[in-house]
């Protein structure tokens, strides 16, 4: 199963270049309680603990699969998750398992935004305060990343869905993968930016060193 190995190249993703990426482009008060550094797990028990989280989650993300997506085997054998719950157009109905994935999805993003705002008010500043990271600053970077990331998930999008009707449904539809897009675009773009800094950082200490000795 490649979900794994790609689930710890994604930590180390993450690690390395995202939250540096975060770092940059975050007002200071908010990006200096991000802990930066090499990762490390610490001893066999972590790296444990690590890998049993992943295979957790793609166990429970599977396990859930089956009763929100209408080609599982829960949806062809349980009669409740098949019910029409709606006529989202046309051509396309709402059922049990659509509905049970839309809510899951929102409680997931939910418990998510609820996670970063408590680990904000528990945290306190890691570095000292930089002056030119401010919140007009990462307005502007939000702009400039975001901005291409919905045009280029509402293409994509476009793609996917092929000529549409323009109905209710449509409407849903093109939004959701828009903004699934956006998310998948602008969170490259943060880790990129990391890279860059992350780069740039490297060449200023080499630099530093040379000019010591």
């Amino acid at each position: 199963m490649l979900t794994f190995p790609v689930g710890l190249l994604a930590l180390w993703i993450f690690h390395a270049f995202t939250k540096q990426g975060l770092v940059t482009l975050l007002p200071d008060d908010v990006g200096r309680r991000i802990p930066l550094g090499k990762f490390e797990f610490k001893g066999l028990r972590r790296f444990v603990a690590v890998c049993a989280s992943m295979w957790l989650g793609i166990a429970s993300h599977l396990l859930w699969d089956e009763f929100t997506h209408r080609d599982s085997w829960a949806s062809a054998h349980v009669a409740f998750l098949r019910i029409v719950v709606m006529h989202v157009n046309s051509y396309s109905t709402a059922t049990i398992a659509d509905v049970l994935q839309l809510i899951s999805s929102g409680v997931g993003l939910g418990v998510v935004i609820y996670w970063i705002a408590a680990a904000y008010r528990h945290s306190k500043p890691l570095r000292e305060a930089s002056p030119t990271r401010t919140w007009r600053r990462t307005l502007v970077w939000l702009i400039l990343i975001a901005l291409p990331s919905v045009f280029f998930g509402y293409w994509r999008a476009r793609q996917h869905i092929g000529p549409l009707l323009w109905d209710a449904g449509d409407r849903i539809e093109l939004g959701m993968l828009t903004v699934i897009g956006a998310i998948a675009i602008t969170a490259l773009s943060i880790t990129l930016v990391g890279a860059v800094e992350r780069i740039r950082q490297g060449i200023a200490t080499r630099t530093a060193l040379q000019l010591t000795r």
